[in-house]
């Protein structure tokens, strides 16, 4: 797999976008400071928990190189869903949107996943499959890419 972008730097990307969408004008909603902190804590915590699962079970967490992984997680926090930081990321910026109260920034928010559906996750999803057959494709059958699809 040849990655172009890396996740991390697409979540700055957004990031920055959704911060710099607060100011288009028109486009406003109240900002919810402590509701988008809760949804980026949340974020943070499903990042983390993944983060220390590949630890623990001593697999790559690098997203660049998902041929190098020496085992399939499934339990944890990846009972939930298959991207468990990415999910997290992905909830980080929802936080963002509505801290900074921008509409533009949800829909920034849903870019961000397409982007990171189409130019990660996919390639990263061939690679498993590749890597670990019908293990994965039976653990792909019973868990979402996201939370919910």
């Amino acid at each position: 797999m040849r990655l172009r972008v890396p996740p991390l730097v697409w979540f700055v990307l957004f990031g920055g976008l959704i911060a710099v969408s607060a100011l288009v004008p028109g486009l406003q909603l109240a900002p919810l400071p402590w509701f988008g902190l809760t949804f980026a804590i949340l974020g943070l915590g499903l990042a983390g928990g993944a983060v220390a699962d590949f630890q623990r079970r001593k697999t790559t967490v690098d997203p660049r190189a998902p041929g190098r992984a020496t085992a399939l997680l499934t339990r944890g926090v990846f009972r939930l869903t298959r991207n468990p930081i990415y999910v997290g990321m992905a909830l980080c910026l929802f936080g963002l949107a509505l801290a900074l109260g921008t509409v533009l920034g949800l829909f920034l928010t849903l870019g961000f996943i397409a982007a990171l559906t189409a130019w990660q996750i996919r390639p990263e999803e061939k690679a498993l499959r590749s890597l670990f057959g019908p293990d994965y494709d039976d653990y792909a059958a019973k868990v979402p890419r996201w939370l919910l699809v």
